[in-house]
């Protein structure tokens, strides 16, 4: 292209990029007055971290984490609990308060397709045919649903998802960081610089120890309102980005007490590309699974939970460098309260749905309501954009 020739062309791409943005306000305009989509504010934290309402603003001024309280799950007096160290602290009456998430809602999808699990739905609240509320399918027309241990069973069987499922679902327990770091090396090998562990040498560990306790928990820091059970979390995910140098492997480890060790397939540099590869290791759902950039292995399935939280380790030979490392959590299901739970379960009817709030722990939803159930009719539509 001759440089006289330039301008016209960067005032070519300019205007077709503001032709687009018109076409879509326009269209965007056109839906919301045709009713085909309409906004819905987010108004509680029961779908939290997915969906928040308003909330507070907090800092941990020991371990710097900053996170959200829910502003309905805030307690009476100012003192708040890190989610990440545990450790308890007074904030200013000040915080600063954000507004709830606001989303579009499609009024059309569920006129044109069946509502399917793990949908995040906006409907009529049974109890409160006034009320708009959020939450998750995870039961369908004619199934039976109960809950064992922290796990979804639907018609007497463990529920696994599918990997693209357990990335929408998960929930973040440590992301490593210069100013918060969770991994250690015990053994020379190892060393860490700007977010980045590097390995050399022969096999050694990085082994991962939850901030401020023993093992990760099954709690959220938007619950502050009340002292709520917290259970030890069994279903962790570890995720990375990774680059091997020749004849290098790596390898995710979990150790479980008295001599019980689960291993991952071994990754070596021929499933490594120049610029690294994408690690996801996952023991959601009492199955052991790993992702190479995608390409997912189940290793392991158990009929039973681990025998107890996981010790979760890397273990690498050679040259490894490690990118982007983060712990994660599965959704933890249970009944609340328990002396509303049928004994049985519930078996869902035909035109009926079983929904649920992510933040299982303060949740009003189907293992709640006297019906246990969600009459489909009631159904507004799917938000957008919100999974």
């Amino acid at each position: 292209m001759k440089a006289l020739d330039q301008p016209n062309h960067l005032l070519h791409a300019w205007l077709r990029s503001m032709a687009l943005l018109g076409i879509a306000l326009t269209l965007s305009e056109t839906f919301l007055v045709l009713g085909v989509v309409s906004p819905v504010a987010i108004e509680g934290s029961s779908m939290a971290p997915t969906a928040l309402g308003p909330h507070l603003e907090a800092m941990c001024p020991h371990c710097q984490l900053a996170f959200a309280v829910g502003l309905d799950q805030r307690p009476a007096s100012n003192r708040l609990v890190c989610p990440n160290c545990l450790q308890i602290f007074e904030v200013d009456e000040q915080l600063p308060l954000a507004a709830g998430q606001r989303v579009l809602v499609d009024r059309v999808h569920y006129e044109m397709f069946d509502a399917q699990r793990w949908d995040v739905v906006v409907f009529r609240c049974p109890e409160h045919p006034t009320d708009y509320c959020i939450k998750r399918v995870i039961g369908l027309p004619g199934e039976h649903v109960d809950f064992e241990k922290g796990d979804l069973v639907i018609d007497d069987q463990i529920v696994r998802k599918t990997l693209s499922e357990q990335l929408r679902l998960r929930q973040s327990v440590h992301v490593e960081r210069d100013d918060l770091q969770a991994w250690f090396a015990p053994r020379d090998g190892w060393s860490y610089d700007h977010c980045t562990w590097t390995h050399q040498g022969p096999s050694t560990q990085l082994c991962f120890a939850p901030i401020g306790d023993l093992a990760v928990l099954n709690h959220l820091g938007v619950n502050q309102a009340a002292v709520l059970p917290r259970s030890i979390a069994l279903d962790l995910m570890v995720t990375c980005q990774a680059k091997l140098g020749p004849q290098a492997t790596l390898q995710f480890v979990a150790e479980f007490g008295e001599g019980t060790r689960l291993e991952s397939s071994q990754v070596t540099d021929s499933r490594a590309s120049e610029s690294g590869v994408s690690l996801v290791w996952s023991l959601f759902d009492r199955q052991a699974l790993l992702a190479v950039d995608g390409s997912q292995t189940v290793e392991q399935t158990r009929s039973t939970p681990w025998p107890g939280p996981p010790g979760l380790r890397i273990e690498a030979v050679g040259e490894v460098e490690i990118t982007d490392l983060t712990v994660w959590r599965d959704i933890h299901y249970h009944t609340r309260p328990v002396d509303r739970w049928p004994a049985a379960g519930v078996q869902v009817s035909p035109q009926n749905l079983f929904v649920v709030g992510d933040n299982v722990a303060i949740s009003s939803d189907s293992r709640t309501w006297a019906s246990h159930q969600l009459p489909a009719k009631l159904l507004i539509g799917r938000p957008i954009g919100v999974e």
